[in-house]
């Protein structure tokens, strides 16, 4: 395998850090997030695609236009995507023009999800769009490692996908829940790094 070009993140708020911040000075800081401790650890670029709150759907509709012009542009990426909650569903918003992500403050969301979804069917989608990621970065041969931020079985959508371990979810913001502090994405680097370490 070449040297990789960078380092590529996509996924959720757990990935653009949302409402990460340094602990002791209170602010927003790009520097802590997990991804750009894995940048500097492995002396990368880092290109950190994330959306907070998006969907499984965007995640992986944009790895691949993504990783095809990569291809197309003959870079080597190495990739970490985190598969974001499986009950989050993407929508056409015709005021906006562009999809959305359908969350609480929507009454569909409502509607359908915390009423009527099918927890079975939201992890074989969820599976479906991982396996047809994972065929398509085997085939163009690029390394990549899978982390999930919102796991709603015991191993996650695949045996060595990565899940949030208790030590990690004990550091998050807001006594434990939302999104991981300082040590929290300290410690999820410190796991992302040694996947990376140990399978190159």
């Amino acid at each position: 395998m070449r040297p990789y070009d960078f380092l590529y993140c996509i996924g959720d708020s757990f990935t653009y850090a949302m409402g990460q911040s340094d602990d002791l000075k209170g602010e927003v800081t790009v520097d802590n997030r997990w991804s750009q401790l894995v940048a500097d650890h492995l002396h990368l670029k880092l290109d950190n695609r994330a959306v907070a709150g998006t969907n499984n759907h965007w995640i992986a509709r944009t790895l691949q236009d993504d990783m095809i012009q990569f291809n197309i542009d003959d870079l080597n990426p190495l990739v970490i995507v985190m598969w974001s909650d499986q009950n989050r569903t993407e929508v056409w918003d015709n005021e906006i023009d562009e999809t959305i992500t359908l969350n609480a403050d929507h009454r569909i969301y409502k509607d359908y999800v915390l009423d009527h979804f099918n927890w079975t069917w939201g992890e074989i989608r969820a599976k479906y769009h991982s396996n047809a990621m994972r065929f398509m970065l085997n085939y163009m041969n690029i390394d990549f490692v899978e982390a999930e931020s919102c796991s709603y079985t015991n191993q996650g959508l695949h045996e060595d996908t990565i899940v949030f371990s208790e030590k990690i979810r004990n550091n998050r913001f807001d006594e434990g829940r939302g999104h991981l502090n300082v040590l929290g994405n300290k410690l999820f680097a410190e796991t992302i790094i040694n996947r990376v370490t140990h399978e190159n």
